[in-house]
């Protein structure tokens, strides 16, 4: 934090704030309970209702489809366990999907509802790893979780990924008083981080590589241009589906464009326009190794090759990786053929909201958690509204 402030960045306690529209650097805020522990929604809002006698959780369920009976309205068909033998229910009042970005349309495209766009207008903040050699104890000032849980117990360390700071920062292409469209996170050595394990294709090297001298630290796109698609699998409708990372075009994982093995076919698709903010989130760490008062303390391991711009361009592009950040594959509007209404609504079967990341239509600047939670508010209280008690309950 210090370096990015020498850097220029501003640093600041929330970055929610409308002044931490720009080039900012802070500390992540995380919802800690009374326990001490990370407030999930599950933990926040299912578990203290779960014995509640209107609510009835069923576990290794899988929803299959919705079913539009002629007269009865729409069911959920779900099996338990991959049994053969589904289970169809009929809410009374209407039906919420919360499947997630992947798997909501999957359910919509198998039900033969939501229309044309279902699917459409998958979108992720693509992530660029880029793994930090330490070498000094001057990186240790302040002690890491691994110390406090020596200190306090576990439920301490489970209060935190870790050295939990980031920063936003404008790249060339954002306009001045744009939101910022690159976001920088530190992983500390003695995490793990799902990008790790990417990197190394190998969990134990990734736990090898995070006791040692090894930070991470991941460069982020905010408004990627790229946007991709979910398709039912005909061959197996009910089950996982098929992503459609980009334009089909067989050259991608080919030389120039990625002239390395890295490149597998799961890397997260980015256009041209997406690489080259990325390259700038990426040479800005490299100016932060060199700037005090971290210079002297950490090297950056891998970095994209000093040629020309095609070449780092294409180092980009070999390393850009999903960031589970999905949205947009049922997204809302204000046109006739979008999927969901204002009240997240379906526009072919009002009954049915959908009520997770598939709603959003455009990814927000930053982490998605908390954007969901609102959608799935949102949809909650549409459906609410259908109860002659929704007055009282006002």
């Amino acid at each position: 934090l210090e370096t990015c402030q020498a850097a220029g960045h501003t640093l600041v306690t929330d970055f929610n704030a409308q002044t931490s529209r720009g080039n900012v650097a802070g500390p992540y805020h995380f919802n800690i309970d009374e326990r001490g522990r990370r407030a999930s929604a599950y933990a926040s809002l299912l578990e203290p209702i779960q014995n509640a006698p209107n609510v009835k959780v069923i576990t290794r369920a899988t929803a299959r489809r919705l079913r539009k009976d002629h007269g009865r309205g729409v069911g959920v068909e779900y099996v338990v366990d991959d049994d053969d033998d589904a289970v169809v229910v009929r809410p009374r009042r209407g039906v919420a999907l919360a499947a997630g970005a992947l798997n909501t349309p999957r359910l919509l495209l198998a039900s033969d509802l939501g229309g044309r766009r279902v699917g459409q207008n998958l979108h992720d903040h693509p992530v660029v790893p880029l793994k930090l050699r330490l070498s000094t104890e001057a990186f240790y000032r302040t002690p890491g979780p691994f110390a406090a849980f020596s200190e306090n117990g576990a439920e301490t360390l489970w209060a935190s990924p870790g050295t939990s700071v980031g920063a936003f920062l404008r790249s060339s292409k954002c306009e001045a008083n744009a939101p910022a469209d690159l976001q920088l996170t530190l992983f500390a050595p003695g995490q793990e981080e799902p990008h790790v394990d990417e990197v190394l294709a190998d969990k134990e090297k990734s736990r090898e590589f995070f006791v040692k001298r090894d930070a991470l630290v991941t460069v982020a796109l905010l408004r990627p241009q790229a946007r991709h698609s979910i398709e039912l699998n005909v061959s197996d409708p009910y089950g996982p589906p098929l992503i459609r990372r980009g334009p089909q075009d067989p050259t991608w994982y080919q030389p120039p464009r990625c002239p390395e093995s890295f490149c597998r076919t799961d890397t997260a698709w980015v256009e041209d326009s997406d690489a080259a903010v990325l390259l700038e989130g990426i040479d800005f760490v490299a100016r932060l190794t060199e700037t005090p008062p971290l210079n002297g303390a950490v090297d950056v391991v891998d970095k994209p090759p000093p040629t020309d711009d095609t070449a780092r361009l294409a180092w980009v592009r070999a390393r850009a990786l999903t960031n589970s950040h999905w949205v947009g594959t049922a997204a809302m509007g204000d046109r006739k053929d979008d999927v969901v209404d204002g009240d997240l609504r379906l526009r072919d079967e009002p009954s049915v909201v959908v009520a997770d990341a598939s709603a959003i239509p455009a990814i927000p600047n930053g982490n998605v958690h908390t954007t969901v939670l609102v959608v799935a508010a949102r949809a909650a209280e549409a459906l609410l509204r259908t109860s002659p008690l929704y007055n009282d309950w006002n």
